[in-house]
């Protein structure tokens, strides 16, 4: 009895051995856990001051953008006021040739005296006959504008000669502020498209380079490009890709791309905005449907990588009906199966263990009738 009694008590000793070395070891990981933990609340502040200078950026940017527009339509509004302007000095200008021509119709001696042709003799006596003092002149003068003003043969005529002339300059004047303003507004479009182009360059060939990264590992080539103009509503990317080695590089979409080949070329586009236009999530729907396997396998090698390596942790939710067996799934996928269809059991009747017990029935039933 004393022997049975000593083996139970090393027994019993052994046990509390153990359970202090796994007690020692749940310490030990859990200080490791504690350090994990003060690391990354370390590195949380250099993130999110990582997040407000790109988000600062993206304001300024979209800043310079709306005011580059604001000063578009400005510049637009008085390009149609000096059009205007042109179209109602040259109406002014041409009643104002109209009246001066029924003038000299009328006093016929005034248009003879300015074109440097004699004047008939009964004219010169006439005119030889006026006073040379400046006070008698003032005085024939008044005679005439008052003789003038009882007539009523086209009485208006010379006031609106007048106040077409008067209109001409006052245009000329508004023209003259017009072509400033839109020498101003060219100016700061100039300026604007100075500081915004650049960056919308190294934009583009960024995604480009990435987009032509994707493309080489199927054994193609292919290229985002850029297309400038004088409008910035006119830019535009523009996607070229060459699928065979005899074929010359060409615009997506045209009729020798097969659907696959747009669904190819249009996700990899999108894997390569990615780090340039960053977002919380993407949802891509049955982008593989119209691929062959092949096409269907790089693509979601591209897709793993993509969010595997990318700095902004976008997740990206692919919905397909199947998959391709023997993928390759890294750390960071996640697979969910939607299961639906009238054998269905129940919810509650429904448990992971079950699944996987009956699996290893399985098993072990095509182990037995294999051997």
């Amino acid at each position: 009895a004393a022997a049975r009694a000593d083996k139970d008590e090393a027994t019993r000793q052994a046990a509390v051995n153990r359970l202090q070395r796994a007690h020692e070891k749940r310490v030990a990981k859990f200080g490791e856990l504690v350090k994990a933990c003060e690391a990354v609340a370390a590195a949380e502040p250099a993130r999110h001051a990582a997040a407000i200078s790109g988000a600062a950026a993206e304001a300024r940017m979209a800043a310079a953008k709306a005011t580059y527009q604001l000063a578009v339509a400005e510049f637009n509004d008085l390009q149609k006021a000096w059009d205007r302007a042109n179209r109602e000095r040259e109406t002014a200008r041409a009643d104002m040739t109209r009246l001066a021509k029924e003038a000299n119709d009328f006093h016929p001696e005034f248009a003879l005296r300015k074109e440097g042709v004699s004047r008939p003799a009964d004219v010169e006596a006439r005119w030889a006959d006026l006073p040379e003092e400046p006070a008698a002149i003032e005085d024939e003068v008044k005679d005439v504008e008052a003789k003038l003003a009882s007539m009523t043969h086209d009485k208006d005529a010379m006031n609106n000669f007048e106040a077409n002339a008067a209109r001409i300059k006052t245009l000329e004047a508004e023209q003259g502020g017009a072509r400033a303003r839109i020498a101003e507004l060219e100016e700061n479009a100039q300026r604007i498209r100075t500081e915004w182009a650049p960056a919308v360059r190294d934009m583009a060939k960024r995604v480009s380079d990435k987009f032509a990264e994707y493309f080489a590992s199927f054994k193609c080539a292919g290229e985002v490009r850029l297309n400038e103009s004088d409008n910035f509503e006119d830019y535009a990317l523009e996607i070229k890709v060459r699928w065979r080695a005899e074929e010359e590089l060409h615009v997506l979409g045209d009729k020798q791309d097969s659907g696959g080949e747009r669904s190819v070329a249009t996700m990899v586009y999108l894997i390569a905005l990615q780090d340039v236009n960053p977002c919380p999530f993407r949802v891509v729907d049955e982008i593989n449907q119209a691929m062959d396997p092949d096409n269907e396998r790089l693509i979601f090698e591209c897709i793993t990588h993509a969010t595997a390596d990318q700095q902004t942790k976008t997740q990206y939710f692919l919905i397909t009906p199947k998959l391709l067996p023997d993928l390759h799934y890294s750390e960071t996928t996640t697979l969910h199966f939607v299961y639906n269809g009238p054998f269905m059991q129940p919810s509650h009747k429904f448990t992971l263990s079950d699944v996987l017990a009956q699996q290893d029935v399985d098993n072990v039933r095509r182990s037995a009738t294999a051997a």
